[in-house]
């Protein structure tokens, strides 16, 4: 079953599509902060180890589109009313959810790796097109596996908003308006009340140097908390809720 599920996942080209233009939209991103690095050293705002750490933060951004690829691989069944069949092949919704949740961490695995990957060639790639050369330091190993962690993180957090939501536009809709607007909003408007938010949470994770985040392990468990309250009623209403 998880075999099926898996290829249900990967067989689409629009999950490649999201995949490939999530790394270039990062890529373009990384290029920016290498060249916004040569400018702050130019103007003694910042010193290249900073430099260095900002473009492998710059592919933080591969986590919206991991968000997305969670939410559309849940949602998309319950479009097609297709989760019906699903359930009667697999038996158990129980058993059915739990693969579905491997399948999901499968896919935030994946774009983890790839941000990762991604976030440890690329300061060797843009800072030389830049001018400037590469300090890499402990925090810059640190911001690396933070945006690896953030896409496991966020495809689970985006299943969840699937499986509540059960439609594919909504949920797509819902994923981008909190990451890129609701929560980036109240962060300017509220910070020390935004740190609550899960988006605002990953920015510790993967070291984003806004002086009013918390703590990396505080943040940790804000996001995991998110995570866990947002499957857990997921399970109750898959469990309980007409699949029509």
């Amino acid at each position: 079953m998880f075999r099926a599920e898996l290829r249900k996942a990967f067989a689409p080209r629009s999950t490649w599509f999201l995949l490939l233009g999530g790394a270039g939209f990062s890529a373009l991103t990384a290029y920016g902060y290498a060249d916004d690095g040569k400018k702050g050293i130019e103007a003694g705002a910042t010193t290249l180890a900073l430099a260095t750490d900002e473009v492998p933060r710059a592919w933080m951004t591969l986590f919206l589109f991991a968000a997305i690829a969670g939410a559309v691989f849940i949602s998309r069944e319950f479009d097609s009313r297709a989760i019906v069949r699903t359930v009667l092949l697999g038996q158990t919704r129980t058993r059915v959810f739990a693969t579905k949740l491997a399948v999901v961490g499968t896919i935030g695995i994946l774009y983890g790796l790839v941000a990762m990957i991604a976030a440890v060639i690329s300061p060797f790639v843009f800072l030389p097109m830049a001018g400037l050369e590469v300090e890499w330091t402990a925090s810059t190993t640190l911001t690396v596996l933070g945006v690896g962690a953030c896409g496991l993180l966020a495809a689970l957090w985006g299943a969840g908003v699937g499986w509540l939501l059960r439609s594919r536009l909504a949920s797509v809709a819902i994923v981008v308006l909190f990451i890129l607007l609701v929560e980036p909003g109240l962060q300017r408007l509220w910070p020390e009340a935004a740190n609550g938010f899960f988006s605002i949470a990953l920015s510790s994770i993967y070291l984003d140097q806004k002086p009013e985040l918390l703590a990396v392990p505080f943040a940790t468990v804000i996001a995991l908390a998110w995570i866990v309250v947002l499957l857990a009623a997921s399970f109750l209403t898959f469990r309980r809720r007409d699949l029509r």
